[in-house]
């Protein structure tokens, strides 16, 4: 687990559920998103994956949010993520797709385009070529496309009781 000092951590708890109101998503769904992404560590970077901060944001989508550059700052970063959740959110219901926090954050790892289609091919349980190869660029090689959804709906739930469990042990200390 990286070093995270009590007090940032305060600070990113607070501004997830107050930014999480505001936007009137689920604070559970940041929580869990920063937990997989990041562990909560704000420095965070991926350089294979070419990603940063709390949300592993890639530059484009940090560009396209306002914060590249940026992605470091925890109120800029939960911010442009509520955002962004948002936005899916309504790509989701315009394609008649559940929007639910598993699927949301599905959809902030493969982008809107890439979970359509993975979770289309889950649906009709095919696993084209195209799907294939993002499925094995996020640990799920040699999985079909159901199992991957699976997969990673279990894993969130998983991660949201867990970055719970984190939060309140390292808040506590």
């Amino acid at each position: 687990m990286p070093d995270i000092d009590k007090n940032d951590l305060w600070d990113i708890t607070f501004t997830i559920q107050e930014t999480a109101k505001s936007y009137n998503i689920d604070p559970e769904l940041l929580k869990a998103m920063a937990y997989i992404e990041s562990r909560f560590d704000t420095n965070a970077v991926n350089k294979s994956a070419d990603t940063k901060g709390l949300f592993q944001l890639k530059p484009f989508v940090a560009e396209e949010m306002g914060i590249k550059g940026m992605e470091h700052v925890p109120s800029l970063s939960i911010d442009a993520t509520a955002k962004l959740i948002v936005k899916n959110q309504k790509a989701l219901e315009e394609r008649g797709i559940p929007a639910t926090n598993p699927n949301l954050y599905l959809t902030h790892q493969q982008g809107i385009r890439g979970f359509t289609e993975l979770y289309n091919s889950a649906k009709k349980n095919i696993t084209p070529r195209t799907v294939k190869q993002r499925i094995s660029n996020n640990a799920g090689k040699g999985l079909t496309a159901l199992d991957f959804l699976r997969k990673w709906t279990q894993k969130y739930h998983e991660s949201a009781l867990e970055a719970d469990q984190f939060l309140s042990e390292e808040l506590q200390q």
